[in-house]
C-alpha cells in the first residue's frame, strides 16, 4: 500500500481528498496535528462470543478519568470472534502501564485472550480526514498558509 510507504519514506507529504489539496507537510507535522492517539485492541478468550465492553472502558476510566472520552473506534467480527478496538488519547500514555497491568489481573474475568496497542499511522491520519471533508461535503472551507521556515501548510478550517 503507497500509504504505508510513505509513512515510511517520505520527507513530506500531500494529502489530496476529492481532487483537492488538504494538507501539507512533514509526517512529523501532520501527526502532531491529527494525531488521535493510540489504539487499544482487545481479542476475547477462544469460545468468548461477546467482549464485555462496558467493564472494559470502566478500567479503562478508571485510570484515565470519567472525563476522557474512549471512542470506540471499531467493533468488528474477526472469525466469528468479536474484536475491540478502542481510541486513547495520546496526552495520557503515562497512564498506560498502570491501565495495562490492570487488563493483564483481569484478562480471565473479562475473557481478553490478549490485547496490543499501536500509535496511528498516517493512514488512519488519512482517513480521519477525508472522514472531515466529506462530513463537510463538496465545499470544503480550505485555507493555506506558510510555516515559520516559509513550508507551504495548508488543512482543513474548523469552524
Amino acid at each position: 500500500m503507497l500509504i504505508d510507504e510513505a509513512d515510511y519514506l517520505a520527507d513530506r507529504v500531500a494529502l489530496l481528498a476529492h481532487g483537492r489539496l488538504i494538507c501539507y507537510g512533514s509526517l512529523d507535522y501532520l501527526k502532531q496535528n491529527y494525531d488521535t492517539g493510540y489504539f487499544l485492541k482487545i481479542i476475547p478468550s477462544p469460545g468468548v462470543v461477546r467482549l464485555d465492553t462496558n467493564a472494559i472502558i470502566k478500567i479503562i476510566q478508571d485510570h484515565m478519568g470519567p472525563d476522557i472520552p474512549i471512542p470506540i473506534r471499531r467493533h468488528t467480527r474477526m472469525k466469528d470472534v468479536d474484536v475491540l478496538e478502542l481510541e486513547l488519547p495520546a496526552n495520557q500514555n503515562v497512564k498506560f502501564a498502570a491501565m495495562c497491568e490492570e487488563l493483564e489481573q483481569n484478562k480471565a474475568n473479562l475473557c481478553i485472550d490478549r490485547y496490543s496497542m499501536r500509535q496511528v499511522s498516517l493512514s488512519d491520519i488519512f482517513i480521519r480526514i477525508c472522514s472531515s471533508v466529506a462530513a463537510q461535503g463538496s465545499a470544503v472551507d480550505l485555507y493555506v498558509r506558510r510555516d515559520s521556515v516559509g513550508e507551504l501548510r495548508s488543512a482543513l478550517r474548523c469552524a
